[in-house]
């Protein structure tokens, strides 16, 4: 699998200038007794959005990935790493029974 490709990083806060986060706080325990790495990057939400329509016969799609947390001084969320990632088609069922759809979408059927 292709590794991520960081395009953009936020590591301050925008409005504070602080870099510390709440996921950081929250795994800085874990971290220091051994259960996490100490170097791993560690976010409250991720977004995955495609750039690219899945065809049947793709098994991967461009993505781009951003990443999440809060501010752990002024409490604001902000974007804290933008990547780009290929991520591997998920085949849905359509819920409207007319065969299987993309990303739970699929063309709607006809009454």
């Amino acid at each position: 699998m292709q590794e991520p490709k960081t395009i953009a990083e936020f590591p301050k806060c925008s409005v504070c200038g602080s870099e510390e986060t709440i996921s950081q706080l929250a795994t800085a325990p874990l971290k220091a007794s051994g259960k996490i790495a100490q170097g791993t990057f560690t976010l409250l939400r991720q977004q995955v959005v495609p750039l690219e329509q899945p065809l049947l016969a793709a098994i991967t799609v461009s993505c781009v990935v951003t990443l999440f947390d809060i501010c752990a001084k002024c409490g604001t969320e902000r974007c804290t790493l933008a990547q780009l990632i290929q991520a591997p088609v998920q085949m849905q069922p359509n819920p409207r029974g007319n065969g299987p759809g993309m990303f739970g979408g699929g063309i709607p059927s006809r009454q």
